[in-house]
C-alpha cells in the first residue's frame, strides 16, 4: 500500500510498497542548474553532481534528448538537465493550439469550448500581465536563456514527425525527457528506451493540464505538486518515478504563478529520475488512493470558483506575516523537494 502523500517531499521508493519495480518501465524514462550570471559570460560549474557519462559499472551512457515547447519553464529545464547529462540534441514543437482546439470542438461541443476560449483571452489580457513581476522573481538567478547556440536545437511541426523519428534512430538516446509538448505517437515512444515527462500535477488525480489549479479548485492544495513518470500510451497515467509537493501562497500565487512553482521544485527530482534511467535503475509505482481524472482548461466560471478558494486560504492563513517560509519562493537556493529515500 503506498503511504499518504507528505507536504514537501517526494513518494517512497517502490520498494516501500511492495510493487514491482520493472512492472511498467516501458516507453518512457527521465539538478538543479543555477546560474548565478556574474558578468563574464562565463559557464559555472553545476552545483552538486556533475555530468553522467558513465553508468554504474562503467558502462558509456548515451546522450539524453529534450522535446519541449518554448517558454520559459523549459528553459529552465533544459539548461538545469544540460548541465548535468550530455544532450545531444533539442527539439521544440510548435504550438499545438488550433489542433487542440479542432480536438476539444468534436469532443465537448462548442458551448463548452467558447468558454474556455474566453478563459484563454482572460488569462492573456489580465492574469498573465498582472502575473508578470512575480514570475520574473521566481525566476530571478536562474538560467532561462533558450538553448539555441549552445545545444543542437531541430524545430518541427510535430514531435510525432519523421525528423524526430529520424534524430531518436540516429542517436539511439538513454533517455527522452518531455516538457509541454502533443501526445506523443507509440511509434516515436518505440524508438528510444524512455520516455520521462515533467507534469506539473499530482496524477493520478490530477491529469492533463494546470494541476495546481485545478487542485486548489478542488479544495486540496495539498496536492498541488509536481509529477516526474514515465510516458506510456495514455494521458499522465505512466509509472511515477518522483512526486514533489509545492506549497501554495494564496496571498502571491495565481493561474500563472503556480505551474512556475512547480517547475522549480521539480528540478532535483527531475534529475534524479534521468539519472536513474539513464543506469538502467528507474523504480516506478503507481498510486490508488487519491483517485485518476483528467482535467481541462478551465471556464470563467470554473476561475470564479478558484478565487474562492484562495480567498478562504487567505482567510485561513490569517495575515502575510502568519504564513510559514514557502518552500520554492524562486531563489535557486530554495526548493520544496527532498532526496528519494
Amino acid at each position: 500500500m503506498v503511504p499518504p502523500f507528505q507536504s514537501g517531499g517526494r513518494w517512497p521508493d517502490v520498494s516501500d510498497t511492495g510493487a514491482d519495480p520493472a512492472r511498467h518501465v516501458r516507453a518512457s524514462r527521465q539538478g538543479r542548474d543555477r546560474r548565478h550570471d556574474d558578468g563574464s559570460g562565463r559557464r559555472p560549474r553545476s552545483a552538486g553532481r556533475g555530468r553522467v557519462r558513465l553508468g554504474d559499472r562503467g558502462a558509456a551512457v548515451n546522450p539524453i534528448i529534450i522535446l519541449a515547447c518554448r517558454s520559459r519553464q523549459s528553459y529552465l529545464l533544459i539548461n538545469h538537465l544540460a548541465a548535468r547529462f550530455d544532450v545531444a540534441a533539442v527539439v521544440f514543437e510548435e504550438s499545438q493550439q488550433k489542433k487542440l482546439l479542432r480536438h476539444r470542438l468534436r469532443k465537448f461541443g462548442p458551448l463548452p469550448v467558447g468558454a474556455q476560449l474566453a478563459f484563454i483571452c482572460y488569462d492573456r489580457l489580465v492574469i498573465k500581465p498582472r502575473s508578470r513581476v512575480r514570475i520574473d522573481e521566481l525566476l530571478a538567478g536562474w538560467d532561462v536563456r533558450p538553448p539555441d547556440g549552445r545545444l543542437k536545437v531541430l524545430e518541427v511541426d510535430s514531435v510525432n514527425g519523421q525528423e524526430v523519428a529520424a534524430l531518436l534512430r540516429d542517436a539511439r538516446p538513454s533517455a527522452v525527457m518531455v516538457s509541454g509538448t502533443g501526445i506523443i505517437a507509440t511509434r516515436i515512444l518505440d524508438l528510444a528506451p524512455a520516455f520521462v515527462n515533467i507534469h506539473v500535477g499530482i496524477t493520478p488525480r490530477y491529469r492533463g493540464v494546470h494541476g495546481g489549479f485545478w487542485a486548489i479548485y478542488e479544495g486540496n492544495p495539498e496536492l498541488v505538486g509536481t509529477t516526474i513518470h514515465l510516458i506510456d500510451a495514455g494521458v499522465d497515467t505512466g509509472g511515477i518515478l518522483a512526486q514533489v509537493a509545492v506549497p501554495v501562497d494564496p496571498f502571491t500565487d495565481t493561474y500563472r504563478t503556480l505551474p512556475v512553482k512547480q517547475y522549480l521544485g521539480a528540478l532535483d527530482a527531475m534529475a534524479d529520475a534521468v539519472r536513474a534511467v539513464t543506469i538502467g535503475q528507474p523504480r516506478p509505482y503507481q498510486r490508488s488512493d487519491i483517485g485518476s481524472r483528467q482535467w481541462y482548461t478551465p471556464t470563467p466560471l470554473q476561475y470564479v470558483r478558484f478565487l474562492r478558494m484562495m480567498r478562504a486560504l487567505r482567510r485561513r492563513a490569517g495575515s502575510r506575516d502568519d504564513m510559514p517560509a514557502p518552500g520554492v519562493s524562486g531563489s535557486p537556493r530554495s526548493s520544496a523537494a527532498t532526496s528519494r529515500p
